[in-house]
């Protein structure tokens, strides 16, 4: 017999349960695409409630059927005999149905519930397998309780685990290799614009994190919002690459300006998004302008303004964000973040900015992942590059945390040479001006990417691009030697 705790552990532990039963299927209710990503963590069995395991099965059948599973076509799975089944109170299975559905607006995830009804079910397993029967030998009652904790550590590492063999794996990256050559699949990186930087880190691809670092006035922002319309263009395939680029830092404004001004780029003619915003624009920079605003009407390019964002609230943002781009013909594939100061951490390490950084770059690592999506994470570098002669920046200039070169597959660092000689101009004399203004006329418009880590390519190299920060545009450098 149970002591009387233990039964209201286990009353509360089945409870829990059943709320978080409750919350996956709401979700997969709001959100029938998520389906894949919870079979991949929870099997029917797993659940406590009978009612919830049977609407489980029959999202299942909707999409063996090749369904997605949405209300109406849960409803034809069910049947129009258990959709009227009276569970109490006059509530039918069919009103269930849309309640789950209408209290499954929650900031959690299906990754989250997901996670926490398979937890649940080895716990439970966990407790029946060490209530065992006393009769016996000792040693053999407890060889068997360790067989069968084996046993249940084999199952739940099955439930959880992503095994594939290697020779599996390698047959279908080279199948896919096969198809990308002979034109009959897209190659999965998005274009950062910059045909260079696509060669040697692939573009973006899905599921990566890649950090974009430098010092204030480096072009940070600059090239974040370039590079975002360059990927939101139209694919080879005559689809839209759907992006999505937080403005934690820049206005709605600001940002506007920024994206007119890119596309207007017409070397010096052209205003810069200063002017723009200004007002300062004469007929010609109009015919520009309205060409531009006419182009970004076509980009999948999608700002969200807010000026701070918590990693959950990121992510609920981009799964709306592809929910839309869907509905439009196009997916999500690439959100930008300006910046990581203004991602702001969970409590739970308060203060500590090391393992809030930490948190955070790991909490958006894990969203690429779970969403199939490339975040692109903009960064601030600290200060010890100024007290170098040499300014480049290396690994070590990333401020506050080692994670966030430990969770980005690719670190881009930028670096402008003309930045810091606009600045010794000021403080030169005249004979040193003359030097400085010559050295500065050859590097005006030139931004070096360094690539220190790259999972993707070779180590560490620098691609060369044009770069005129007023108008906010970044070029291929061969366009404009």
């Amino acid at each position: 017999m149970m002591a009387q705790a233990d039964q209201d552990r286990w009353a509360e532990s089945l409870k829990l349960a059943f709320d978080a039963e409750q919350g996956l299927l709401g979700c997969l209710l709001i959100n029938p695409e998520s389906y894949g990503l919870a079979s991949s963590l929870v099997k029917p069995e797993y659940f406590t409630e009978p009612l919830h395991r049977k609407v489980y099965e029959a999202m299942a059948e909707c999409r063996r059927a090749g369904r997605k599973g949405s209300l109406g076509e849960l409803r034809h799975a069910l049947g129009a005999t258990a959709l009227s089944q009276d569970l109490g109170g006059g509530v039918t299975i069919t009103d269930y149905l849309g309640r789950l559905r209408d209290d499954g607006t929650t900031h959690l995830s299906v990754s989250d519930y997901a996670r926490t009804v398979r937890d649940y079910w080895a716990i439970r397993c966990l407790i029946a397998t060490a209530s065992v029967d006393m009769a016996g030998l000792p040693e053999n009652l407890l060889k068997t309780a360790f067989d069968k904790l084996d046993t249940l550590r084999m199952e739940i590492s099955d439930a959880t685990g992503t095994r594939e063999s290697i020779g599996s794996i390698g047959a279908d990256v080279l199948a896919r290799a096969e198809r990308i050559a002979d034109g009959e699949e897209e190659e999965p990186g998005a274009t950062t614009g910059l045909p260079d930087l696509d060669r040697a880190m692939l573009g973006y691809r899905p599921g990566e994190l890649i950090i974009v670092a430098g010092r204030p006035g480096m072009g940070k922002s600059t090239f974040g919002t370039s590079s975002a319309l360059a990927t939101a263009n139209v694919t080879r395939d005559g689809r839209h690459c759907g992006v999505g680029y937080f403005a934690l830092e820049l206005g709605r404004e600001a940002i506007g300006a920024r994206c007119l001004a890119d596309l207007a780029y017409e070397r010096a003619n052209s205003p810069t998004h200063s002017a723009i915003r200004g007002g300062q624009i004469d007929r010609y920079d109009r015919d520009l302008l309205h060409r531009a605003s006419q182009d970004l009407q076509g980009r999948a390019l999608e700002i969200d303004g807010r000026s701070v964002a918590t990693v959950g609230e990121i992510e609920a943002t981009c799964r709306a964000m592809q929910r839309r781009f869907e509905r439009q013909g196009s997916r999500l594939g690439v959100v930008f973040i300006d910046y990581l100061k203004n991602v702001t951490a969970s409590d739970r390490y308060r203060g500590q900015r090391v393992y809030e950084v930490g948190e955070i770059t790991t909490g958006l690592r894990d969203i690429a992942k779970r969403l199939g999506i490339c975040v692109v994470l903009l960064v601030q570098l600290n200060r010890g590059v100024e007290g170098r002669d040499d300014k480049r920046p290396t690994l070590a200039d990333l401020r506050e945390s080692g994670d966030i070169e430990n969770d980005a597959d690719v670190v881009l660092m930028l670096y402008r040479h003309a930045y810091y000689l606009r600045r010794d101009m000021r403080a030169a004399d005249p004979a040193q001006q003359a030097a400085l203004m010559h050295e500065l006329t050859e590097c005006e418009n030139k931004l070096e990417i360094i690539i220190p880590k790259n999972r993707n390519g070779e180590g560490e190299q620098t691609i060369h691009v044009f770069c005129d920060i007023g108008r906010s545009a970044i070029r291929p450098l061969a366009r404009h030697q």
